[in-house]
């Protein structure tokens, strides 16, 4: 499971207009938000945890709606979990100037074989991705979840896309060996 969500600063809603925080986040994360040094970023960041997470569930489960109070977000620096139900998603937010970036994943192991490609979001934007990466063609299958082919090996490797504003995001998840419980 992986997903990914990216936010442009320069291109945000406006977050303290009436109704929107109660309607995207829950009391514990407004005070999250309220207790940190930057509420503005730790909004958009818990935003884009949210949206990461709900992309990670939604590869494997394609018919929950996304509805944001029912990811939680824990926060610990860059770092965090989501859970949503009984799954729990690990997060890891790169925070600029200019954007958050928040990955989520099912395993906290899996950032070590995650590959990060950042564009500026472009409309052709799959093919610049090809044309960078000889070895690999980003597709979509046919319910449009994305996917990376390995075009030497065939495989198909679990990918995640997310643009906001200038910024396009691809996440992929390289895994050489999944251990097994016999393993």
């Amino acid at each position: 499971m992986i997903g990914n969500d990216i936010v442009d600063l320069a291109n945000t809603s406006n977050w303290q207009r009436k109704g929107f925080l109660q309607k995207i986040f829950t009391f514990d994360e407004h005070k999250q938000i309220f207790r940190s040094q930057d509420p503005n970023t730790t909004v958009w960041q818990m935003w884009s945890m949210k949206e990461a997470a709900y992309k990670a569930i939604s590869r494997t489960n394609r018919n929950i709606p996304f509805n944001p109070k029912l990811f939680l977000c824990k926060k610990n620096g860059n770092n965090a979990t989501v859970t949503y139900l009984d799954k729990v998603l690990y997060i890891k937010s790169e925070l600029t100037g200019d954007y958050v970036h928040s990955i989520a994943c099912a395993d906290p192991e899996y950032f070590n074989n995650i590959t990060t490609y950042l564009l500026d979001y472009t409309l052709d934007y799959v093919k610049k991705f090809n044309s960078k990466k000889s070895s690999f063609k980003l597709k979509k299958d046919i319910e449009g979840i994305p996917y990376i082919l390995d075009k030497r090996t065939g495989q198909s490797i679990p990918a995640s896309i997310s643009h906001h504003g200038r910024y396009l995001a691809v996440v992929y998840l390289l895994m050489l060996h999944i251990p097994n419980s016999g393993d």
